[in-house]
């Protein structure tokens, strides 16, 4: 051996990685590393490809609770959301929720996710998925969902996910 171990590649890369998509981050043969979108190097459930995207290393086993932007969510929570985790002011939030007796909820979307209208009668209930607003493809701008058949006292949320 060498008696040192290359954790960057000549690009600058993190190494090693899944470059295969087994499951398992193994070095590459070679200067460079394959950066394989859908691989998930450290297990964390977050896509290389993503962390990449925003400059974090895919290879860190504490980059998902990580909070680099130091806003109100995790790495993780803003890789669920398609938000930018270095960005203290892109995170995944309720924007506005008005009318009576119609309710409309705004939040900013991505369109890489869908998103679905939950509502109840108790703040810690049991949330149920409006019909007709479930899996809503993101617009990637600010989003609104409504209920046309709100009653008073009654709970909303937003839910967000890959498609």
């Amino acid at each position: 051996g060498f008696g040192f171990v290359l954790t960057n590649d000549f690009d600058g890369l993190a190494r090693p990685l899944d470059g295969n998509g087994d499951g398992l981050a193994r070095f590459d043969i070679g200067a460079y590393e394959v950066i394989l979108a859908s691989a998930d190097s450290n297990g964390d459930g977050i896509p290389d490809g993503w962390t990449h995207r925003f400059a974090l290393n895919p290879t860190d086993p504490a980059v998902a609770a990580g909070n680099p932007d130091q806003d109100p969510h995790t790495t993780f929570d803003e890789w669920i959301a398609d938000t930018n985790p270095t960005d203290p002011l892109s995170y995944f939030r309720i924007v506005s929720i008005t009318g009576q007796p119609m309710v409309a909820v705004q939040f900013p979307s991505s369109t890489q996710r869908v998103y679905s209208l939950l509502r109840s009668t108790n703040v810690t209930g049991a949330y149920m998925a409006l019909p007709g607003r479930e899996n809503v493809p993101g617009t990637g701008g600010l989003q609104t969902l409504t209920d046309p058949e709100a009653g008073p006292g009654e709970y909303y949320r937003v839910e967000v996910k890959e498609p």
